[in-house]
């Protein structure tokens, strides 16, 4: 698939939005998109306007072509009629075109299976072999326009923002695949303990907000510290007779607007166990920059979810032992 310029894309969302009152044919549009002072490489017109049909900003019917509804949108986004996208405009690119477009989201699979952990950047990077194939490097250009990535001495870096909406996209049932295995457990991983931190400081505000400053310095993470706990952080109900823990939190989080969320064996054993004192804070579409996440918080999820009938349960993980 041919990705073109970000600013050759807007140059011809402009010319069509400029200088066609409704419709107007291919011919016509070309000779107006060459007289735009441009500030971005050459490429192929036709590609471009190909490209503008596939991923759904351009209409056509029989020889005429106009901006769709997705089209309109994204040109007044620029203001200031520049070639140069906007901020806006990525912004939207990103969110109503790129994360939901078929084709975009399949080339987002292919071109993110060949990256790999870094521990010390705490994302996913690809190392250039320079024989890379011409249609990744376009690619790879394209998402760095949008910010996605970075490129830095030969390497492609996956920027922490969008470890989320490229871990829904390469989870998806038609994308998943062994390559991207480990890369979906890490991208969960990472989300996992920033959603603990959150939560923690969450906890800690509670108590101060109750005004037991005492026990908001005591609310620990232990999840990281010793996986068969069964919960990840250990706080107080806030009373005034609070000196003990009371109050065990399991953390689950995800990127979407779903809820639904994994209960481990382990963790499922200690809800039955401590009853009341048991607690899941679930962050649904979490984003540890947003100022405020939606945290659904539910007590005693034994019997409220396990036992209860508002929530489906279904076993999707067996232990097999030979006999």
């Amino acid at each position: 698939m041919f990705y073109p310029h970000l600013g050759n894309l807007n140059k011809l969302c402009n010319t069509i939005n400029l200088y066609s009152g409704n419709r107007i044919s291919l011919g016509t549009l070309e000779g107006f998109f060459d007289k735009f002072t441009s500030l971005v490489p050459n490429e192929d017109f036709r590609k471009i306007m190909k490209f503008g049909l596939e991923i759904g900003i351009f209409a056509r019917k029989g020889n005429l072509y106009s901006l769709s509804e997705l089209g309109q949108k994204f040109v007044k986004l620029n203001n200031n009629k520049s070639i140069l996208i906007t901020n806006k405009q990525k912004t939207f690119f990103r969110d109503d075109i790129l994360f939901k477009n078929k084709k975009l989201k399949k080339g987002l699979k292919e071109f993110f299976d060949k990256f790999e952990e870094d521990d010390y950047l705490g994302t996913f990077v690809y190392y250039r072999t320079l024989s890379e194939k011409s249609d990744f490097i376009q690619f790879a250009i394209f998402l760095n326009n949008l910010g996605i990535i970075s490129s830095v001495n030969n390497v492609f870096i996956l920027k922490k923002d969008f470890l989320g909406q490229i871990s829904i996209i390469l989870t998806t049932r038609e994308n998943s695949s062994y390559n991207s295995l480990g890369f979906i457990q890490e991208l969960k991983k990472i989300q996992g303990e920033e959603a603990e931190i959150y939560v923690l400081d969450f906890e800690k505000k509670r108590l101060e907000n109750l005004g037991r400053f005492d026990l908001a310095e005591n609310v620990k993470r232990i999840g990281h510290i010793n996986i068969h706990a069964g919960y990840d952080i250990k706080s107080f109900n806030g009373s005034k007779n609070d000196i003990v823990y009371n109050r065990f939190i399991e953390v689950k989080s995800s990127c979407t607007e779903t809820e639904c969320f994994y209960l481990t064996a382990n963790e499922l054993n200690k809800a039955r166990e401590l009853k009341n004192k048991y607690w899941i804070y679930f962050l649904r579409d979490f984003n540890k920059e947003k100022i405020t996440n939606e945290m659904l918080m539910i007590q005693n999820p034994y019997r409220k979810v396990y036992e209860g009938k508002k929530y489906r349960k279904e076993p999707v993980v067996y232990f097999v032992e030979r006999i």
